[in-house]
């Protein structure tokens, strides 16, 4: 298993680190890079918080974290393509999330971890719904960032920003059916490790 999350993480990585060759001076590369690498991060943490149940609560805390970041990461990244537009629900997002990234490593959002039959389930503090709350409209605004920069462009910059979505969209919708709904409906995350 660690080596399809290593492989599965480098595969994420990838176009990024093309993307840092092609043009590192870039923002949205550097950017892009940036959501990569969170991306990965989370793949890998959600890996060892399964593999290494006695820091089980370090890498979930880490996994989430990592999450926060990437939802920071790909706002800040639509913002910019395939053109640099303003928002104004980007700054307070983006300040909510930070917020959040401090927290998560306090039992108000993650409360601990319980080992059942190998794997940790995530036991959520008070403020949990937050980290939803966030993560659902962080994801549903680059979304519609996404949609906007569709509906305006043509040609391949279209082809690219449609690409973008489908590949985002699949990623996000897996890892939201297995790591947050899932979880919610049956009480543990048996099934988190299939998200990543």
């Amino acid at each position: 298993m660690l080596f399809l999350s290593l492989l599965v993480g480098l595969c994420v990585l990838l176009p990024a680190l093309v993307g840092l060759q092609n043009d590192s001076k870039l923002p949205a590369n550097r950017i892009f890079f940036g959501l990569s690498a969170s991306l990965s991060g989370w793949i890998l943490a959600n890996y060892f918080a399964d593999a290494h149940l006695d820091n089980s609560l370090f890498w979930t805390r880490l996994t989430f974290f990592c999450i926060i970041v990437a939802v920071s990461m790909f706002l800040a990244f639509v913002k910019m393509f395939p053109v640099n537009r303003s928002s104004k629900m980007l700054p307070g997002i983006t300040i909510f999330g930070a917020i959040l990234a401090g927290l998560i490593w306090t039992p108000y959002i993650v409360r601990g971890v319980q080992i059942d039959r190998g794997t940790s389930n995530v036991l959520y503090g008070p403020l949990y719904a937050l980290f939803v709350i966030y993560f659902a409209t962080g994801v549903a605004a680059a979304f519609y960032l996404l949609y906007r920069s569709y509906r305006s462009s043509s040609g391949l910059v279209r082809i690219q920003v449609k690409l973008v979505i489908g590949s985002i969209a699949s990623m996000a919708a897996l890892g939201s059916i297995f790591n947050l709904l899932l979880p919610l409906i049956i009480g543990n995350n048996e099934l988190a490790r299939y998200g990543t």
